[in-house]
């Protein structure tokens, strides 16, 4: 079953997104369909996609992206009762900046990528904690799907926000980590959309795909840093996603159903 999700929402506009139903969780429960989505950025949506999302009822747009991004890339409105949301991460660090003006210099090789990828996912629990408490707030409330979270590529920002959401729900590791890498699935065509976009980006193409790979060892970074601060995963959800057991059942009925 696992080897057969997660299952992908064929858009023109964006490359990685995909429904989060399916996925086994605590307790012998099951993520539902057509409730929660995590996507790359959706700026290049055709109103043909917009129809795609309008049919299965999208009511919310998460977008974990930096101002600068949002404003060179805004995304496409859907319809005027979508309510978009943002939670940006590093919105005033600079290190994202840097990484890209190294691509287009042809100085990121793939080490330096993979080193970025890690302290980035060191710095979703040591520096943006807040913004996943936010994000799971946001869950906590039923008026708010079907949802979708995103940020640029859809790998590492909402990557860790998928993350959340399966511990929260209890899930294992394998299945935490499927999602995770099934973005890898994806990376073909994100190289090739931003390089049609930018064609200057095709002399530094080395840095630009290991930025978009997904590796166990980046989000391992993630659950490594809790380890060391927290102690455990659920230290980790209550004391800075303020996600107790109590709410956390209340994510797993919203998402899962009623649980008889």
């Amino acid at each position: 079953m696992l080897s057969q999700l997660p299952k992908r929402i064929e858009l023109q506009g964006a490359r990685n997104f995909r429904d989060m139903g399916g996925y086994s969780v605590a307790n012998g429960r099951t993520i539902q369909f057509g409730k929660l989505y995590r996507s790359d950025q959706l700026c290049d949506l055709t109103d043909s996609d917009a129809d795609v999302l309008n049919a299965i009822g999208i009511r919310t747009v998460v977008d974990f992206r930096r101002s600068n991004e949002r404003g060179k890339s805004p995304n496409h409105p859907i319809n005027p009762d979508v309510n978009h949301i943002s939670l940006p991460v590093v919105e005033k660090g600079t290190d994202v900046f840097n990484v890209w003006k190294a691509i287009e210099g042809g100085e990121l090789d793939a080490e330096s990528a993979r080193s970025y990828l890690i302290k980035a996912n060191a710095g979703f629990i040591s520096r943006h904690s807040q913004v996943y408490a936010d994000f799971m707030a946001l869950l906590m409330n039923p008026d708010n799907y079907p949802l979708v979270f995103h940020c640029a590529a859809g790998k590492d920002r909402a990557g860790f926000a998928a993350a959340s959401v399966l511990m929260n729900l209890g899930a294992s590791h394998d299945v935490i980590f499927h999602d995770y890498l099934a973005t890898g699935h994806s990376t073909q065509a994100l190289i090739e959309h931003l390089l049609g976009k930018r064609p200057t980006l095709s002399n530094a193409l080395e840095g630009l795909t290991a930025l978009l790979q997904v590796h166990p060892e980046y989000l391992g970074e993630a659950f490594l840093t809790i380890e060391r601060a927290h102690g455990s995963i659920d230290a980790y959800l209550q004391s800075e996603q303020k996600m107790d057991a109590k709410k956390r059942e209340a994510l797993a009925n919203i998402l899962c159903g009623i649980s008889e």
